[in-house]
């Protein structure tokens, strides 16, 4: 549904805001540890 669309489109902007106030290069190097394993 158009709905859940937009919820989850919210949702992404709302991580991505979240990333770029923190920084795109400390939240890669929290990630990069998940990633490996």
């Amino acid at each position: 549904m158009v709905i859940e669309y937009t919820v989850f489109f919210l949702i992404f902007l709302m991580i991505f805001d979240w990333v770029t106030q923190n920084g795109i290069t400390s939240a890669v190097q929290h990630l990069l540890p998940f990633v490996r394993n």
